[in-house]
């Protein structure tokens, strides 16, 4: 009994371990990734995204503002034509 008991326990630190070293690759893999680029670079960059997305926000939001606006002229066109379909 004791035996399975230091087998399992064998294979939950082993998987832990594993899962860890997997997590540290990963985490190393993106460290090596940012260290090509000066932080200046990064700084530039992550600007110019953030930029990016107010822009497209606002274009979203332009674009949300005109489908409310041209269904609501849709519900009226509607209305017209049942109007004068009568």
């Amino acid at each position: 009994m004791q035996e399975e008991v230091s087998l399992k326990e064998a294979s939950n630190f082993m998987s832990s371990w594993v899962s860890s070293y997997k997590e540290e690759q990963k985490q190393d893999k993106y460290q090596s990734m940012l260290d090509k680029f000066s932080k200046e670079d990064l700084v530039k960059n992550y600007e110019e995204l953030l930029y990016e997305k107010f822009v497209l926000e606002d274009k979203l939001s332009s674009l949300e503002d005109e489908n409310k606006l041209l269904k609501e002229e849709n519900e009226r066109l509607k209305v017209s034509l049942l109007v004068s379909n009568k």
